[in-house]
C-alpha cells in the first residue's frame, strides 16, 4: 500500500540476452484501484446488465489475490490460498506479508485455486462460493500478464432460469395447440 493509500502490484522479469546473460530487470508497476475502477466502468458502460447473482472478478495467477470483483468489494487484495500455503509462508519471509496481516488477507477457496492452477488459457469449472453455494464458473488467463478473469453465477440461479424458460415454452406449446384446434 502506498502512502496516499492506493494498492500497488509489481511484477519484475529478467531481461535477457539471446546467450541468457542478465542485462537488468523489467519492472511493471499497477494501481489496483485503476483495475477496479476500470471494471467498474466496464460494467456501467455494459448495455446488458448482468443478473445480480452472476460476479465477475480478477485475480493474480500467483498468489490468487482478488485485483478486482464486481460485487464484493470486501475480497479485494484478499487471497484464495490457505494461510499456510507455501507461497503465502514465502511472502511473509520475503518481509511482504507480516503474520498479523496474514489472517485478514485469506479468504482460503481450495477448489477454486486447484481448478485456475491447472488451467491453461480457458476452463470451466464447479466450486463452491464464499457462502458455500456451488457455482458454474469460467475462467480466461490474460496472455500478457499472470491475472485471470472469472465470471461465476450460483448453479441454483441457472437450473431456475432454465425452469423458467422451459415452463414458458411447454404454456407457449399449449397456447398455440389450444388455439389451432
Amino acid at each position: 500500500i502506498s502512502p496516499d493509500g492506493s494498492h500497488i502490484i509489481y511484477f519484475a522479469t529478467p531481461v535477457t540476452s539471446k546467450s541468457g546473460d542478465v542485462l537488468g530487470v523489467y519492472v511493471v508497476t499497477y494501481n489496483a484501484n485503476i483495475i477496479q475502477s476500470t471494471v467498474e466502468g466496464m460494467l456501467r458502460a455494459n448495455q446488458a446488465a448482468a443478473p445480480t447473482t452472476e460476479y465477475t472478478y480478477i485475480v493474480d495467477g500467483v498468489n490468487y489475490f482478488v485485483l478486482a470483483h464486481t460485487s464484493r468489494v470486501d475480497l479485494l487484495y484478499k487471497t484464495y490460498l490457505d494461510k499456510d500455503d507455501a507461497r503465502l509462508v514465502k511472502l511473509q519471509e520475503q518481509g511482504v506479508i507480516n503474520q498479523d496481516e496474514l489472517i485478514t488477507l485469506v479468504v482460503p477457496q481450495p477448489e477454486v485455486v486447484i481448478e485456475l492452477s491447472k488451467m491453461e488459457a480457458v476452463t470451466d469449472y464447479q466450486a463452491p462460493s464464499y457462502n458455500g453455494e456451488l457455482t458454474e464458473s469460467v475462467a480466461v488467463r490474460f496472455s500478457n500478464s499472470p491475472w485471470i478473469v472469472v465470471a461465476s453465477q450460483p448453479i441454483s440461479t441457472i437450473s431456475d432460469i432454465i425452469q423458467n424458460q422451459t415452463r414458458t415454452n411447454v404454456l407457449a406449446s399449449v397456447i398455440s395447440q389450444f388455439l389451432h384446434h
